[in-house]
C-alpha cells in the first residue's frame, strides 16, 4: 500500500471514507429493527459494512505509518485517537461479518431469531457509530487543536 499520494500522507485522504460510511451504516442499521425494512436493507448494509471495514483497516494502517513518520514525534493525544480508531476498526470488522452472515441466512431465520439478530446488529451499529465519532473527534483535535476560533468568544 502506498504511504503517500503525490507527497501527501495517505491517512488524511483515506480516513474520510470510514468517517462518512461509519455513521451512515450505524444509523441505517436501526432500520433493521423494522421487520418490513429488513429484507430491503440487509444486503445493502452488508455491502456497506464490508466497504466500511476495509476503509477502517486502511485508515488504521495508514495512521500507524503516519504516526511513525512524524518529524516531531507523536503528539500527546495520539494514544486516545489510536485507541478509538482501533475499537472502530475492530467493531467494523465484526459488524461486517455479522451483516454478511445475516444477509446470507436471512431467509432461514424465523420470527424471534430474526428479531434477535436485528437487535444485536442495531446495537453493534450504535457502538460502531459511537466509536467512529470518538475516533474522528480525537483525530480532529490532533489535526486542528485549538487553531479554530470558536464562535461566541
Amino acid at each position: 500500500m502506498p504511504e503517500t499520494i503525490d507527497g501527501l500522507p495517505l491517512h488524511p485522504l483515506i480516513v474520510h471514507l470510514p468517517i462518512v460510511f461509519g455513521p451512515i451504516l450505524g444509523l441505517l442499521s436501526l432500520g433493521l429493527l423494522n421487520p418490513r425494512w429488513r429484507p430491503v436493507l440487509i444486503r445493502p448494509l452488508a455491502i456497506l459494512g464490508v466497504i466500511t471495514a476495509v476503509a477502517a483497516i486502511l485508515a488504521a494502517e495508514s495512521g500507524e505509518w503516519l504516526a511513525s513518520h512524524l518529524v516531531d514525534g507523536p503528539p500527546a493525544g495520539l494514544p486516545d485517537h489510536q485507541e478509538a480508531a482501533e475499537l472502530f476498526r475492530n467493531l467494523s470488522i465484526v459488524f461486517a461479518l455479522l451483516l454478511i452472515g445475516m444477509a446470507m441466512f436471512y431467509e432461514r431465520l424465523k420470527g424471534g431469531l430474526q428479531t434477535a439478530a436485528a437487535v444485536v446488529l442495531a446495537l453493534i451499529g450504535l457502538a460502531s457509530l459511537g466509536a467512529v465519532i470518538k475516533a474522528g473527534h480525537e483525530g480532529a483535535k490532533l489535526a486542528w487543536g485549538d487553531e479554530i476560533q470558536r464562535s461566541g468568544k
